[in-house]
């Protein structure tokens, strides 16, 4: 966004300094730069100009924005002269503006690796790297990882060896401390570990292999670049890079605005929850988040205080008693949900995802994740306040492992097929749902 605001920018002050617009705006002129800004923008989707994860690179970044931004005035001309208006336009004019917008581009691009930089220094920007091998491979990969260390101060690179122990240690339950995976196995002599390949694809990493990939059970995405070396990347983290920072924006616009224009009806809920029984407004209960993390859910309180269940050993079922009447309307119509946007706000929540389930939460008198093998992934991203299983249907209570199975496959088809697109359609089915919908108890 900022380079091609730069770009129609210099071309505009190239204009006005060159005289170009002394009998008025020049309509022409004005359409050209949208045209270049408009071809860059293409042009740099197209060849992938703005890699999320190589922008650690500033040589790389560099290259790869004058590339495109050469592309984008050699198109302008062969446009030109196919329509035959190059005697129209000034050549000094797209001369000036090339040559200032590569200067510009590349001294702003400078900046922003220096401040880059700084903040790599302080621990921020930086990619932790966990290596994972056996054998002879081992020592080269860390020696290349110490180069991109060295040179870039934006790769950790953190060594652990193919010990079981070690391993698990690093797959606990807890959240990952690292960000890429790399396994460094001799393909010949240490296949990789089987179980090592099933746990990892439950968990929000990058995973790359510097072995035989066939040996992992995944297919190689592409083949990317790690201190000079060629590796291949088997899996990304869902929803992460541009996309993660587009969710992020989405969820921090429609929480931020929810709240203003909600406020009022959640004064009256909370003052309705309040003169029914005594107690806190709020109810807080430890749920499972992102990366197996634990944080503290915000809802309505809708039982009563001295009945309420933290930690969720039995689930709300039709006529509970515990369900105050208030609570029964705010959960039935999903108002009790509301102080979750404050969930969203802080960043432990999206407002679209996998609903977070309680720690003691069972399905069929069985724990979730004995039931279902898959049922981790859905911690490979952030938890919602709605999601794509409960407007297809499954909401509300888990009393059989059919409706967890078919809860898990609806949530890991939205990981898999994420888009902001979907997002919206989720919220708009979920609007839909609630209206009708009477699974909540």
């Amino acid at each position: 966004m900022m380079d091609t605001f730069l770009l129609g920018l210099i071309g505009f002050v190239a204009m006005v300094l060159l005289q170009l617009a002394a009998d008025g705006f020049n309509i022409s002129y004005l359409g050209t730069i949208g045209l270049v800004t408009a071809l860059y923008v293409t042009l740099a989707s197209i060849t992938d100009t703005y890699p999320f994860f190589e922008l650690r690179s500033g040589r790389t970044r560099i290259i790869r924005k004058l590339r495109a931004l050469g592309a984008t005035f050699i198109a302008l001309l062969v446009f030109f002269f196919s329509i035959q208006t190059t005697s129209e336009y000034s050549r000094l004019w797209i001369g000036v503006w090339f040559v200032a917008a590569a200067l510009v581009i590349t001294v702003v691009d400078f900046v922003f690796d220096v401040l880059f930089d700084q903040a790599a220094r302080r621990g921020w920007c930086i990619e932790r790297v966990a290596i994972i091998g056996a054998g002879g491979l081992v020592p080269s990969v860390l020696e290349y990882a110490a180069l991109e260390e060295n040179s870039l101060r934006r790769i950790v690179a953190v060594h652990v060896a193919d010990d079981r122990g070690a391993v698990d240690a690093l797959l606990s339950e807890g959240p990952l401390d690292v960000d890429h995976i790399i396994l460094a196995y001799d393909s010949q002599r240490d296949p990789v570990p089987k179980y090592l390949a099933a746990r990892l694809a439950m968990r929000p990493v990058r995973l790359s292999s510097f072995a035989d990939f066939y040996d992992t059970g995944h297919r190689a995405l592409e083949v990317r670049q790690f201190g000079g070396v060629m590796c291949l990347a088997l899996t990304d983290r869902p929803i992460s890079g541009w996309d993660g920072i587009a969710k992020r924006i989405e969820d921090i616009l429609i929480a931020g605005l929810a709240l203003v224009l909600l406020s009022p009806l959640m004064i009256v809920i909370a003052l309705a929850v309040k003169l029914e029984s005594a107690g806190p407004v709020l109810f807080r209960q430890r749920r499972v988040g992102f990366d197996n993390g634990v944080f503290m859910m915000l809802k309505f309180r809708s039982m009563y205080t001295h009945l309420s269940d933290a930690g969720a050993a039995r689930q709300t079922g039709r006529g509970d008693p515990r369900v105050t009447r208030v609570g029964r309307f705010i959960r039935r119509t999903s108002l009790d949900e509301l102080p979750q946007l404050l969930n969203v706000l802080k960043g432990d929540m999206s407002i679209v995802g996998p609903r977070p389930h309680a720690l003691a939460t069972q399905a069929g008198g069985h724990n979730l994740e004995d039931v279902v093998a898959e049922y981790a992934a859905r911690h490979r991203v952030k938890p919602g306040l709605t999601g794509w299983a409960q407007v297809n249907g499954y909401r509300g209570e888990l009393d059989t492992i059919e409706k967890l199975r078919k809860r898990v496959e609806y949530d890991l088809y939205y990981i898999e097929n994420w888009s902001l697109w979907l997002d919206i359609k989720v919220m708009v089915m979920t609007a839909l749902t609630v209206l009708r919908d009477r699974n909540a108890y």
